[in-house]
């Protein structure tokens, strides 16, 4: 999306964590009100080592970011 908007094909809603990766000619304005939430999960069909491995980073990601 920040993509597209700094290429020119118009603006676009993005969360307040885009802020981090806002190209420096992309123009972010907080909307007013409430803030959204998002809720995200993960989901895999077998247990092995690596997503084993996955599961535990995305859970210590998730942890260190307060969710």
């Amino acid at each position: 999306m920040l993509a597209l908007t700094a290429a020119g094909a118009g603006p676009s809603v993005v969360p307040q964590s885009a802020e981090r990766i806002a190209p420096p000619e992309v123009r972010l304005v907080p909307l007013p009100g409430r803030a959204a939430t998002w809720w995200t999960g993960t989901a895999w069909a077998t247990r092995t080592p690596l997503t084993e491995r996955f599961v535990k980073a995305a859970a210590e990601v998730a942890r260190q970011s307060g969710a």
